[in-house]
């Protein structure tokens, strides 16, 4: 099994909890209810969000497992230009804060910031695209107290800033040229934890053998920086597939290449093979779908500094039952090979959820998710259930 699994009654007795913990911040939500017009393309919105998240073990350790319930309240704004599928040019922009409070561990407690931006224009012959992040987020584990020698519940807080632009141009009759630039930023905010960065340029040319799909050839080179000594690496790719209307219910893109790694200092690993990526949806009947993302490529190990290859999927569901209730269920699988030290990880996630939107403004939601980190290094070895309900709205 997955996870281990909880009787029907623990099960009932932990979501009436939450749920319980939720009615008082419903009360929050009819004094957050505010929108300001700024333009007859231009909204100002208001949102909030609040949820009660358990967890069987919630500093995932291979023993001594430690439990524990997590109440979140999300505050935010929201900024949009433009209507999509009307306008040229299209913008939004996004500030959440979130407030983290944990029952029993109040060391794991957290306030993390986020933000993001993105715009797009459609031109006649050329479509532009630009993102933005920056997150703060944290990762529960056991810390070793120098003080009183012994390990207590802590976080590994980190920031991750992401940027990109993309444009593609029409060249030819069939024929389009995409060229963009992204970067990915990783700061770990706690010593032995390695901070890395990854600049790429991506250059991928389109060409169409169909109305409604596309021969894709993509290259792109990605330098990676390590830590603070600029251990450097970089990454060539090609690889080749299809994107568009696959099938009358089949759309989205795949492809597959080779990948090869550099490293500019003796210090760390280089590796090449296959890698591919693709993100393709069905459309089973107008309330049912699933989707399927697929992925290989490389990495860094915030912990040993070094080349990491990932491979795996993730495969999604979701079928309305109504206007206003709708189900979902997702599995996420992926391995995780270590270089330059003896790690192989398994990595799995198996949940289910529903959701409630009574109108426009608020949506009500309830998930389970089972958890699983199978290593061949046992002290990594983890378990955990997680059941969360939230409440949010936006107006």
């Amino acid at each position: 099994m997955l996870c281990e699994k909880n009787t029907k009654l623990d099960t009932m007795k932990q979501f009436t909890k939450l749920s319980i913990a939720l009615v008082p911040m419903l009360g929050v939500f009819s004094a957050t209810q505010a929108a300001i017009s700024l333009g007859e393309d231009a909204s100002l919105f208001v949102s909030a969000s609040a949820s009660a998240r358990s967890e069987s073990n919630v500093l995932l350790t291979h023993s001594n497992e430690v439990s524990d319930t997590a109440y979140t309240f999300t505050p935010g704004v929201d900024l949009t230009l433009g209507r999509p599928g009307m306008s040229d040019i299209c913008a939004n922009a996004s500030y959440r804060f979130h407030f983290i409070t944990y029952a029993d561990n109040s060391d794991l407690n957290a306030n993390d910031n986020e933000a993001s931006a993105s715009m797009s224009y459609n031109g006649a012959s050329v479509d532009i695209k630009g993102y933005a992040s920056y997150v703060e987020a944290q990762t529960n584990t056991q810390l070793f107290n120098i003080s009183t020698w012994d390990y207590e519940p802590g976080k590994v807080d980190r920031s991750i800033l992401n940027a990109s632009a993309y444009s593609e141009v029409e060249v030819g009759p069939k024929t389009k040229l995409g060229v963009g630039v992204s970067y990915l930023d990783q700061n770990y905010k706690l010593s032995g934890y390695t901070d890395y960065s990854t600049l790429t340029i991506p250059v991928d040319v389109y060409y169409s053998i169909s109305p409604k799909i596309d021969l894709t050839v993509d290259g792109s080179y990605r330098f990676v920086t390590v830590g603070d000594n600029d251990e450097d690496m970089a990454d060539t790719s090609l690889m080749v597939g299809i994107r568009g209307v696959i099938t009358p219910k089949i759309s989205g893109f795949i492809r597959a290449g080779y990948v090869s790694r550099d490293a500019k200092d003796t210090g760390l690993s280089e590796d090449s093979g296959l890698s591919f990526n693709g993100d393709l949806s069905y459309a089973i009947n107008p309330k049912a779908s699933l989707g399927l993302s697929l992925f290989r490529d490389l990495s860094i190990s915030p912990v040993s500094a070094n080349t990491t290859q990932r491979t795996g999927f993730a495969l999604k569901g979701s079928y309305s039952i109504s206007k206003t209730i709708a189900l979902r269920g997702s599995v996420t699988y992926y391995t995780t090979d270590y270089q330059g030290i003896d790690r192989d990880d398994d990595y799995t996630v198996a949940g289910v959820g529903a959701t409630y939107s009574p109108n426009k403004y608020m949506t009500i939601s309830a998930d389970y998710n089972g958890v699983m980190n199978d290593s061949n290094v046992q002290s990594v070895d983890y378990k955990d259930n997680v059941l969360q309900v939230a409440v949010s709205v936006r107006y």
